[in-house]
């Protein structure tokens, strides 16, 4: 899985690779060391060409896991914003939509709570970007994110008082007390970080190795 990540990543950003840059020392295009370079290039597409052309670029720097929570958010977001090209299509936007903003949300992120939580709450706020309802885990999320110390640092709204109320009004009391325990103890859960392999000098199909006198040699 790595391997195929560092591949897809090398090839994208060597496209997004400024023509006529001057590369640092030890720098090349397409680097799997350049992350924010591919999140530019992603923000880039997807303000451009809209979401749909994004999503690749997306799929690969999420993978690179603990601290790219925002960018799990950014793909959850994107993929409930567009429509598949046939049933199947969309399904496997919506559930690959879904674990993208669980995972940020486990993650710690704010936008994803709140993202996943009114996907989820079936309420009429949902809109077009509504997932299978599922009240009870949609109100689990708003009660996190309501508690996140990060909405109030980045003075974030409340979640919204009519999705609230649907959801309230749509569970029993055991639920909602469940939904609040949930709250109280949430520990963030982070994906594990993607680490790089090292850059290997010498052309394809080669390795430098080294001689006993320190010179080095090339073997295929």
């Amino acid at each position: 899985m790595h391997k195929i990540i560092a591949l897809s990543l090398a090839i994208i950003t060597t496209a997004c690779a400024s023509p006529g840059k001057q590369q640092a020392p030890g720098e090349r295009a397409g680097s799997v060391n350049q992350p924010q370079l591919l999140l530019a290039h992603a923000r880039d597409v997807q303000a451009k060409r809209g979401c749909k052309a994004a999503i690749p670029a997306y799929r690969v720097i999420a993978s690179f896991g603990e601290g790219y929570d925002f960018a799990q958010f950014e793909l959850g977001a994107c993929l409930l914003s567009v429509e598949g090209a046939n049933e199947v299509e969309a399904l496997l936007f919506s559930r690959e939509a879904e674990f993208w903003l669980t995972r940020a949300a486990w993650a710690g992120n704010a936008r994803a709570q709140l993202k996943l939580a009114t996907a989820l709450s079936g309420a009429p706020a949902a809109g077009t970007e509504a997932l299978i309802p599922a009240p009870a885990d949609a109100l689990k999320w708003a009660l996190v994110y309501e508690q996140n110390s990060d909405r109030s640092l980045y003075s974030m709204k409340p979640a919204p008082t009519l999705m609230m109320d649907h959801l309230k009004a749509a569970l029993k009391s055991e639920t909602l007390i469940a939904a609040q325990a949930f709250a109280d103890s949430f520990t963030p859960v982070k994906m594990a970080a993607f680490t790089p392999p090292r850059r290997q000098n010498g052309g394809a199909g080669f390795q430098r190795r080294q001689q006993p006198d320190g010179r080095q040699r090339r073997r295929r």
